[in-house]
């Protein structure tokens, strides 16, 4: 019993470990200018301030693949989000003409 909750520590702080390295990996990247180039296109191309919702123009009727579609698109980028530091998504989103 101590030897499985060893190991299920272990893999916890592996994991841990892994999602800083990640996290200091998309933050080094953001910092650059090509990093936010990067950064703001994924934005964009996933949707993130676009309406997930996708209604047809002739009937009103609400189309929920197309929804559901573009929800599981923006969440590629909510995702990535999460690692960003709050600097980085300030100058991603809100400072676009900063750095072209």
């Amino acid at each position: 019993m101590a030897k499985e909750k060893t190991q299920e520590t272990t893999k916890e702080n592996q994991y841990k470990k892994e999602l800083q390295k990640l996290r200091n990996a998309f933050n080094n990247v953001a910092k650059t200018s090509s990093g936010k180039v990067v950064f703001r296109y994924l934005m964009k191309e996933c949707g993130f301030n676009e309406p997930a919702v996708v209604a047809s123009c002739a009937t009103g009727e609400i189309n929920p693949l197309g929804s559901i579609y573009n929800e599981a698109r923006r969440d590629v980028y909510m995702r990535i989000r999460k690692f960003l530091s709050k600097e980085n998504i300030i100058s991603i989103e809100f400072k676009e003409d900063e750095d072209e």
